[in-house]
């Protein structure tokens, strides 16, 4: 044994041991034939040099040569996939099921996206009434199998990911970088959100009542007088299930809310600000974005229309100190309960003093608008942070964007503005390219059409809004 292990060895050995040293430094995960192939090909040089030792049989080195060809055929392979998702488990990430992303907003997405890599398609959800959940006619999940079924290893990053517990069993698991359901259910209801986070940040005062226990009177006396209010559901999204109550409009909403669900109410802050931030968890990190100023449409619904980054560059340095510390303290107890990756904290500027207001789980709205700023200034997109989150303790590269171009303004479909908004819609393509951009997502005006649903969208490269700090109030240009 001693006389083989004091044999000349090949420079095969070498080549294996030297690929493997690599291996290890760079910390890829290697698919498992690439180990065994190794394995076979040293265990075919140790077999050689003991039948060379033994029966002075010289075995021909094309055998080993072939096999080391083999490796680096695959480690090729590999590594043109994982370009397309670094640092994650998987060989790479080969659709993205979002809302209302476009192949424009991919492009300033951009996490390596299939459409231009590896030519699997996009599946985008699209808002159009009875088109909702539909993608040339399919089903979304319909078309999930169907790329599963073409290419096992595709998996799905979802833009809101309590969206995806609710699809079948049978694909769930090709969603990844998600956090467990159990916290995504806590922070998708803003009731219990509130209530646990006022230990730490300062809330707005507020009542819970049944929706048959609802009574503008009854508001007026318990909340001090107070004659307008926001009524806001367990459950809201960009403004559905929150509501704007005065006198004037109680019987309405009530009429809209559900006997036996509970509803918090809380004062309407007039000459108030709303602001939105952008974080990404990581384990021992939190990265923050520049905020944006949200801009919403007061109806008997708090209806979100866009957001401008622009104009929140103009608050105060003591209003923007006041937001910071609100935002790290919540995405710090977020942090703690083992939350990774995006999410979106909503918050109130109203008297000088920043009031939390509600988490969003999920990528937000004004994403791909932060996105451009990001790509333009050389950093990581919100995704690729959000992915790294769950691959890494820290990010590689933390973000120090102080500054966001810009604004973007969504519009809704109401039939009674159809003509209107058909014809705002024409103009804006022809606009398109000259102080602003428009996305519609393959609009298609000739199908069915639900009240409020979403159209189109118009991104600046300016302010919309006006902010004045002095009166701390808002105006859109």
């Amino acid at each position: 044994m001693m006389d083989i292990l004091t044999t000349e060895i090949p420079v095969q050995i070498w080549i294996i041991l030297s690929i493997i040293i690599i291996i290890i430094v760079i910390k890829k995960r290697i698919p498992v034939q690439i180990w065994i192939i190794l394995g076979v090909i040293i265990i075919m040089i140790v077999i050689g040099m003991v039948i060379k030792k033994r029966l002075d049989i010289d075995i021909p080195n094309l055998i080993v040569s072939v096999c080391l060809l083999l490796v680096t055929a695959n480690l090729y392979n590999y590594q043109n996939d994982t370009l397309k998702s670094e640092n994650t488990p998987y060989p790479y990430i080969s659709a993205i099921l979002a809302y209302s992303a476009t192949p424009e907003e991919l492009e300033n997405i951009n996490i390596r996206n299939p459409i231009n890599s590896d030519g699997n398609p996009v599946i985008t959800w699209y808002y159009y009434g009875k088109q909702e959940a539909k993608y040339f006619g399919k089903d979304i999940e319909d078309i999930g199998i169907e790329l599963i079924e073409k290419n096992p290893e595709t998996r799905f990053v979802q833009y809101s990911p309590i969206d995806c517990y609710y699809l079948p069993q049978k694909i769930q698991s090709y969603f990844i970088y998600q956090n467990s359901y159990d916290i995504i259910l806590l922070l998708e209801n803003k009731i219990y959100t509130k209530m646990w986070l006022q230990n730490c940040v300062d809330v707005l005062p507020m009542v819970s009542l049944l929706g048959n226990e609802f009574s503008y009177t009854y508001l007026s006396k318990i909340m001090q007088g107070g004659s307008e209010f926001i009524v806001q559901g367990k459950n809201s999204w960009g403004g559905s299930g929150t509501f704007y109550l005065s006198k004037k409009n109680e019987k309405e909403i009530r009429n809209k809310l559900s006997d036996y669900e509970v509803y918090m109410i809380t004062p309407y802050c007039k000459d108030s600000i709303s602001v939105n931030i952008h974080a990404v968890i990581y384990e021992e990190y939190i990265q923050y974005f520049p905020a944006s100023i949200q801009i919403i449409k007061r109806a008997n619904t708090m209806e979100y229309r866009g957001a401008d980054f622009t104009s929140y560059s103009m608050l105060s340095t003591e209003q923007k100190s006041s937001i910071d510390k609100t935002a790290q303290l919540v995405c710090k107890q977020l942090q703690k309960i083992g939350y990774r990756g995006v999410c979106g904290v909503d918050i109130l500027l109203w008297n000088g003093v920043a009031y939390f207001m509600e988490v969003n789980p999920r990528f937000q709205s004004s994403t791909a608008l932060l996105n451009i700023s990001l790509k333009k200034q050389g950093f990581p997109t919100v995704q690729e942070y959000h992915i790294e989150s769950f691959t890494r303790k820290k990010p590689q590269c933390s973000c120090s964007l102080q500054f966001v171009e810009g604004s973007f303004y969504t519009f809704q479909y109401y039939k009674e503005y159809h003509d209107y908004l058909k014809w705002y819609y024409e103009h804006a393509k022809h606009l398109n390219g000259k102080g602003l951009e428009y996305i519609d997502d393959a609009l298609n005006w000739n199908c069915t059409l639900d009240e409020g649903t979403y159209l189109f969208k118009l991104i600046f490269s300016r302010n919309i809004t006006f902010t004045d700090r002095y009166l701390k109030k808002i105006r859109i240009h």
